[in-house]
């Protein structure tokens, strides 16, 4: 769905007659789905749109989306071009794999929330004192109880199933006013600095993930180390079109002054987007080649082998930090 967003996206900046065209494409049908109303038999649709919905057959009626988060922006733009229903849900394997989820509703909000506990299962929020945040407060890590939880406890479970039966899913969620639940940080992969400052890698590979230049990446750091260090798989088209200069992607990716270059441009970005000083990376390495299923640095529903990577990529890591202290 990024990547379908990030192409047409590119192909309205490619004009600025198609990007007003579309851009009023999808206020109009912005419009219609507020009030309720999926259709693709507006004008719009027969003029505009067809096209691009043609593209996945011009047939779709609802879209699922899980395992990862979805940006709001991406989820509202794919229900205005596609004209059709978008269910997020969110949960684990460990709990067969929906917890919550959006509804059918047509005029649900864009605003990042997964919808609520779904019938067959309970929801808590468990304090997490070391990020200030507190069950009281609407907010806390989402842990899960009911019939859709995998058996425990036992010794094997017990680091993720509690004696209460309770699922810890290491994400950190706050219940919204219409008692849905918004998914605002994660638990699992938290590091404290050498300054004392926790670091929750993922959240911040979020927002670097929006810049259109980035492809992958992977955060690092520990409580031995001040600052962090990335793993960055640019998107090949964008970057090469910026930083290419006739030689292959490779090349471009090995070039130092590149990566230097490269990391002064996100981290802006990521700054302007809320990232602290203290969590963006102060070194980079840029790899030419995707975590993927085949070198098993992603599991199959697409997430980050953290454990395979940092293991991978150490030494080059190291590197970076003995060039910051140089």
């Amino acid at each position: 769905m990024n990547r379908l967003y990030d192409k047409i996206q590119a192909t309205m900046a490619e004009s600025k007659l198609k990007g007003w065209l579309l851009r009023s494409a999808t206020a109009s049908k912005r419009g219609r789905l507020d009030n309720g109303e999926v259709t693709k038999n507006t004008l719009w649709d027969k003029l505009l749109l067809k096209k691009v919905q043609n593209l996945l057959g011009g047939r779709i009626h609802t879209w699922v989306s899980g395992a990862a988060p979805l940006n709001p922006k991406v989820r509202g733009f794919i229900r205005e071009i596609f004209s059709c229903y978008v269910i997020e849900a969110y949960g684990q394997t460990e709990n067969v794999g929906c917890g919550t989820g959006t509804s059918f509703v047509n005029y649900q909000k864009e605003d990042g929330c997964v919808g609520p506990p779904q019938p067959w299962n309970e929801i808590k929020l468990a304090d997490v004192p070391d990020m200030q945040y507190f069950g009281k407060d609407g907010k806390g890590e989402v842990c899960f109880r009911g019939d859709n939880v995998m058996l425990g406890p036992s010794e094997k479970t017990a680091k993720t199933i509690d004696e209460d039966g309770w699922l810890h899913t290491g994400d950190v969620g706050q219940w919204m006013e219409n008692g849905t639940i918004k998914i605002i940080d994660r638990k699992k992969h938290i590091y404290k600095t050498a300054l004392g400052e926790y670091i929750a890698p993922e959240k911040i590979e979020g927002v670097y993930g929006k810049h259109p230049h980035i492809a992958q990446m992977f955060l690092w750091g520990s409580s031995l180390k001040s600052t962090n260090v990335a793993i960055i798989v640019p998107e090949e088209e964008k970057f090469m079109k910026e930083y290419g200069k006739d030689r292959t992607f490779e090349e471009a990716c090995a070039d130092p002054e590149t990566a230097a270059n490269f990391l002064v441009a996100i981290n802006k970005f990521a700054r302007e987007d809320g990232v602290k000083g203290y969590e963006v990376p102060k070194a980079i390495y840029l790899e030419h080649e995707l975590f993927s299923i085949e070198n098993e640095l992603l599991t199959p529903t697409q997430k980050a082998k953290r454990p395979s990577i940092q293991k991978k990529y150490m030494s080059i890591m190291e590197k970076l930090y003995e060039e910051i202290n140089n």
